[in-house]
């Protein structure tokens, strides 16, 4: 995979969007224009995904990526590959202890 991730980053012409949905596509073959949605992380890129701020957040949630058996921090990172390498603040965290 870290041979992929690196293709993919020296490709010039492929640009790499995490936390991104994709919400309409409009146009014919050749001219397409595609509408996304940025989901925030809430985290700068400073991050180096050291996990100080998960071992810091008190408040819990329901972990969607393990379709709710388990349990995650307001801040953890979404799974072991996650690219980019860093973490992400559940926006139910902003504004608690």
């Amino acid at each position: 995979m870290a041979i992929n991730l690196r293709r993919v980053e020296a490709n010039r012409t492929v640009r790499v969007m995490t936390l991104t949905e994709v919400t309409q596509v409009e146009g014919q073959p050749g001219g397409y224009t595609a509408t996304i949605k940025v989901m925030p992380r809430y985290v700068n890129d400073n991050c180096t995904a050291c996990g100080e701020c998960a071992k810091v957040a008190e408040t819990e949630f329901d972990d969607e990526y393990k379709y709710g058996l388990g349990k995650r921090k307001g801040a953890y990172l979404p799974f072991n590959m996650a690219y980019p390498s860093r973490h992400v603040l559940d926006p139910r965290i902003i504004g608690t202890g």
